[in-house]
């Protein structure tokens, strides 16, 4: 039994490790995104559908991936918990209480990573889908005249 607790820690930890670097990373696009937003604003070059394709990137992408990245850091402790009850059970008719959190605990993290896997195709979708042309008017163009 300490044997299988062991390597569960151990891969634990590999999985903890990969969810921190990828949340830092994460972490570290939002904050480039909000000094990218000051220094367009501070040069006198922001628009409003620059800051706007900025503020949408971060809440359709970003942010989300943050949310789930915290989600499944909170399962993984949830899991170490669950792992550690069961080493302590001295009565086995509290091995349905343990397995019970364990079944929610797991349905859980299949969900963020389910929603994970959505939204990296939905980025997906949208990186390689032309963004509609804007007819506006601008001065100089075929449409300043109309």
């Amino acid at each position: 039994m300490l044997d299988e607790l062991t390597k569960f820690e151990a891969e634990r930890r590999e999985y903890d490790a990969l969810l921190r670097t990828t949340t830092v990373r994460a972490e570290n696009l939002m904050a480039e995104t909000q000094q990218q937003a000051g220094l367009q604003v501070s040069a006198g070059k922001a628009t409003v559908e620059g800051l706007g394709a900025l503020i949408e990137s971060t809440m359709d992408e970003t942010f989300p991936l943050i949310q789930g990245l915290y989600r499944l850091m909170r399962d993984v402790v949830a899991l170490q918990e669950v792992a550690t009850s069961y080493i302590n059970i001295t009565q086995p008719e509290d091995l349905l209480a343990v397995e019970r959190r364990a079944t929610l605990t797991f349905a859980n993290a299949y969900e963020a990573i389910d929603r994970l896997a959505g939204q990296k195709k939905r980025v997906a979708y949208r990186q390689i889908t032309p963004k509609p042309v804007s007819h506006r008017s601008r001065r100089g163009s075929p449409a300043a005249g109309l």
